[in-house]
C-alpha cells in the first residue's frame, strides 16, 4: 500500500509540473491569452504581460514542485501546506493583476 505522503506529494509535484508548463508557454511562447483574465482589447502590452504573468506562474510551479518533493521525502506538514496555499493565492492575485495590464510602477490613487 502506498503511504499517504507519497501520493499527496506526487499529486502536488504533478500539479507543479503543469504550472511550469503553462508558465513556460506564457513567458517564452507569447501565449498570455492562456490566462483567463488577459484582456485582448489591445490596451495591454502582450509581451510585458506575458513576461510578468509567466514569471509568476513559473515561480508558483517551482514552489509547488518543491513542496511535493519535500512532502514525499519528509512527510505531510500542515504548516508547509498552509504556506504553499497562501503563496499560490498571492501568486494568483498577481497574475490576475498583470494579465489586466497593471504595472508595479503605477500609483494607487
Amino acid at each position: 500500500m502506498v503511504e499517504f505522503h507519497w501520493l499527496s506529494g506526487g499529486v502536488w509535484a504533478l500539479g507543479g509540473v503543469c504550472m511550469l508548463g503553462l508558465g513556460y508557454l506564457i513567458a517564452f511562447r507569447d501565449r498570455v491569452d492562456l490566462h483567463a483574465d488577459f484582456e485582448e482589447s489591445g490596451t495591454v502590452d502582450r509581451a510585458v504581460a506575458g513576461r510578468r504573468v509567466g514569471a509568476v506562474a513559473l515561480l508558483m510551479g517551482s514552489v509547488t514542485v518543491g513542496h511535493g518533493l519535500r512532502e514525499m521525502i519528509a512527510g505531510f506538514d500542515p504548516t508547509a501546506l498552509g504556506l504553499l496555499l497562501v503563496l499560490l493565492l498571492v501568486g494568483s492575485w498577481f497574475t490576475r493583476l498583470f494579465a489586466r495590464g497593471w504595472s508595479p510602477t503605477q500609483s494607487h490613487e
